[in-house]
């Protein structure tokens, strides 16, 4: 008895390793692909040994989502649980309070995944999973509409465009921010900043940005895709690159075969290496066509050039969102996580495109700083980065007839304005903490 149960104890002290070294492997190769022989492998023991802990690879996600999503529904409690203070904003300890919680997450690979990884469980555990982030959004959307209730929060904000947005950008954090304390102190004073004030220095800005210069662009034209095959073949490989861009998006890249996608093709697999010579062309494809469309928007701007900040940040922000809001739903899936996949040279290709795309935004926020405008304890990277990753990350939750116009409008109220009211701003600064750490 006493044999059985120091073998017991020893597989419980182990389990947090189990899941660790699972995460790594899920994150690497993406979970589809990855399997528990390789997890075995990871920690060192036979694969027979990994069954005394798990007896399928779908155990070891739901683990460590439910590890993950407690600690989200802990903090909420926690936040419940806060005393209300006179004249207090209670979403900005929230910010706070979520933000610890990111910090502390314990496998930032499967959490940083844009595929949403739950269609992978069973239909009783996606269930749960998902039961739980209604809750947390649910949480996000009642706590701001009582900040208006309160005159926390202005009277023309959304509540759930509000929430939606708020929980994109935290969580997707892990994306831009670095991996000290200080890093991820930084960026929390930013979003406190972001959902109070926005990055306008003068807080008695107007109830509506100029947008003339907004409504110039023509993002439909100036969007459009590059074709990157002879004319003779341009119709079939853009039908080719749709049927992929579906399917990377419902199985993820790494789970995908090309064989399923000559069957959606009603071709050949053989027919396919006419096109392509191996399914990493079609991602670097897919991706290629998303940061083509972003250069252009990004030229547009050379001729606002004479314009203000504030200006030019609308123009980017309505443009950018034309774009994700015609083109998301297919490219959203397709992300970040998916860049190891591609070959050195595709890689390093897409990755000074990207980084071309963050310092022009940057140097808007720099213009901004510079014409005494925007807050100076900005830090432009963790605007830009910001911004992107909430317009990107919107298809996933946002639905509008209206379509990117108004997901757009949206972004350059909250992100010239912010949530809170100029006069509840104003005297939240003169009787604030004074700290000044977003840099």
């Amino acid at each position: 008895m006493a044999r059985a149960s120091s073998q017991r104890q020893g597989r419980q002290d182990r389990w947090p390793e189990v899941l660790r070294a699972a995460s790594e492997v899920f994150g690497a190769k993406g979970y589809p692909a990855a399997s528990l022989q390789e997890v075995a492998e990871k920690l060192g023991i036979l694969k027979g040994s990994l069954y005394h802990y798990a007896r399928t690879k779908e155990d070891l996600l739901y683990a460590m989502l439910v590890q993950g999503h407690e600690s989200a529904l802990a903090t909420l409690r926690l936040h419940q649980d806060l005393g209300i203070e006179a004249g207090s904003i209670r979403l900005e300890s929230f910010i706070r309070l979520w933000m610890q919680n990111g910090r502390a997450l314990l496998f930032p690979e499967i959490s940083s995944d844009r595929h949403d990884i739950t269609t992978f469980l069973s239909p009783g555990r996606r269930n749960e999973i998902r039961r739980i982030r209604r809750t947390v959004t649910q949480y996000v959307v009642d706590l701001i509409s009582d900040e208006i209730f309160a005159g926390h929060v202005r009277h023309d904000i959304r509540p759930e465009l509000a929430a939606n947005t708020l929980l994109v950008i935290i969580n997707g954090s892990y994306e831009w921010v670095g991996e000290s304390d200080a890093d991820w102190e930084g960026a929390t004073e930013w979003y406190v900043t972001l959902f109070s004030s926005g990055v306008t220095r003068e807080r008695s800005t107007p109830a509506q940005p100029e947008m003339s210069i907004a409504r110039k662009a023509e993002c439909n034209s100036l969007l459009s895709p590059e074709p990157t095959k002879e004319a003779s073949r341009a119709d079939r490989w853009d039908e080719l690159v749709a049927v992929a861009a579906r399917l990377f998006a419902e199985k993820t890249y790494s789970a995908a075969s090309l064989s399923e996608l000559a069957t959606r093709m009603g071709m050949r697999k053989a027919s396919l290496y006419h096109y392509i010579g191996a399914k990493e062309e079609l991602l670097f494809e897919l991706q290629l066509r998303a940061h083509v469309r972003a250069l252009e928007v990004i030229r547009e701007d050379s001729v606002l050039e004479h314009a203000s900040a504030r200006d030019r940040l609308a123009h980017l922000i309505l443009a950018w969102s034309e774009g994700v809001m015609k083109y998301g739903s297919t490219y959203w899936p397709v992300g970040t996580t998916d860049l190891k996949f591609l070959t050195e040279d595709h890689a390093a290709q897409l990755r000074s495109k990207r980084e071309a795309v963050q310092t022009h935004v940057r140097s808007i926020v720099e213009q901004g700083i510079t014409e005494g405008d925007f807050d100076p304890a900005l830090n432009p990277r963790g605007v830009a980065d910001t911004l992107l990753i909430s317009l990107n990350g919107s298809p996933r939750w946002y639905r509008s007839r209206s379509g990117g116009s108004s997901l757009g409008y949206w972004h350059i109220q909250l992100f010239l304005r912010g949530l809170v009211p100029a006069a509840c701003t104003s005297s939240r600064k003169q009787g604030g903490s004074g700290k000044s750490v977003r840099h």
